[in-house]
């Protein structure tokens, strides 16, 4: 996982004083898993959507694929709030985008990696019959690193995806890319805050009390094998995963014990039924019955 890789780097380099916000935040950044296959949009890109865009947790990040000749097999990415409770896509966000180049396309004789440190400026719709989203990004601080150490460029400048087309500069089509894999991460999640109807798995290893002391006292980043991860999936996928019963089939023979969700819906309140004004408010999907359940080594708990 490109995410270990990362820790390792940074733990290496946090000796020397450098990258010790980052060290913090990959500490604590909660981590998803995505496959982008046959993906088709659950929702329409509208711009009502953007403008009630929410991160799930204050900071994400994604670890998948990659298919573009640039990075080799994988790329990780970090979306981090400027701010508590964030709402909205022109609300300025900290990216880190790290990857592995692919060393048969450019010939280097050793791993050579690339960290980016930006800021999203502005995410919309650029071409709502094509349902496509344009970004604008702020490059802050942009590192190669290789086996023998990392450098800072001073090639790094801000960069408007919308604007952009094909380029022969080898650093602006860099920067296309990841902004390509922005718009990824970002369609995933706004597939789910605009769906309705997918939840949040987590799946977290149970540790000894010997693994946890372990941890503590070795002051690391905790690895992938050692953390939560985090996958976005439907309940009869989350049922499957957890071998859980399904519902009844709506005919009145189902369970009210047998885990299932409540699907996010209006709420009509009235001043006949004790309310001080009438009123339709949203309430949010919810899962009713088990929504923890451990197997083998591993705890699966259903997150809203």
């Amino acid at each position: 996982m490109l995410f270990n890789q990362l820790c390792k780097i940074i733990e290496m380099a946090n000796n020397n004083g450098s990258f010790a916000n980052l060290k913090e935040l990959l500490s604590e950044v909660n981590i998803f898993f995505l496959t982008f296959k046959d993906q088709k949009p659950s929702y329409i890109l509208e711009q009502e959507n953007l403008d009630l865009f929410i991160l799930p947790f204050s900071s994400v990040a994604f670890n998948y694929a990659a298919e573009d000749t640039i990075f080799d097999n994988e790329v990780f990415m970090i979306i981090k709030d400027a701010e508590h409770g964030q709402i909205g896509s022109n609300a300025e966000r900290e990216v880190y985008f790290f990857s592995k180049f692919d060393n048969n396309f450019f010939n280097f004789d050793q791993n050579m990696y690339s960290l980016v440190h930006f800021v999203v400026d502005k995410i919309e719709v650029c071409d709502k019959n094509e349902a496509t989203m344009g970004v604008k990004l702020e490059v802050k601080d942009h590192f190669y690193i290789s086996e023998k150490g990392y450098f800072l460029s001073q090639d790094k400048l801000d960069f408007d995806y919308v604007a952009q087309t094909e380029h022969d500069d080898f650093l602006l089509s860099y920067y296309k890319n990841i902004c390509m894999h922005v718009v990824k991460c970002m369609d995933a999640l706004l597939a789910f805050n605009a769906d309705k109807k997918s939840f949040i798995l987590e799946e977290k290893p149970v540790l000894s009390n010997k693994q946890k002391n372990r941890q503590v006292k070795k002051k690391k980043i905790p690895r992938s094998c050692e953390r939560p991860l985090y996958t976005f999936l439907s309940p009869d996928q989350i049922r499957g995963r957890l071998g859980l019963q399904r519902p009844g089939n709506g005919n009145g023979n189902g369970s009210k014990k047998v885990p299932h969700e409540r699907r996010a819906h209006l709420r009509r309140l009235l001043v006949d039924s004790g309310f001080k004004e009438n009123k339709i408010v949203p309430v949010k999907s919810s899962w009713i019955g088990q929504s923890e359940k451990q197997i083998g080594n591993k705890l699966y708990k259903v997150i809203l």
